[in-house]
């Protein structure tokens, strides 16, 4: 599953976003308020940037950065959790 930042105002850049780079997971639109309250649940670490990319396995973070990765970058993050591809 995947969450855009962007508002519902927005929804139409996302699902071209969406077409564009072909991907087949859900999308979600985060519509969580202020940014400033949440930023830091998410990590602490996280200056806000976009993109950012967290992954969670068992209800654990075990993965974030902020930045762009690439499909080799997210098929070795898949492989070394030891996630399922959908």
């Amino acid at each position: 599953m995947l969450v855009s930042l962007n508002s519902l105002k927005e929804l139409n850049s996302v699902q071209k976003f969406v077409a564009q780079k072909n991907i087949q997971s859900e999308v979600l639109i985060l519509q969580a308020g202020n940014p400033s309250i949440w930023l830091n649940q998410i990590d602490s670490t996280w200056s806000g940037a976009i993109p950012a990319t967290v992954f969670y396995k068992n209800g654990k973070k075990v993965f974030f950065t902020e930045g762009e990765l690439n499909d080799y970058q997210l098929d070795s993050l898949v492989s070394l959790h030891k996630f399922n591809r959908l």
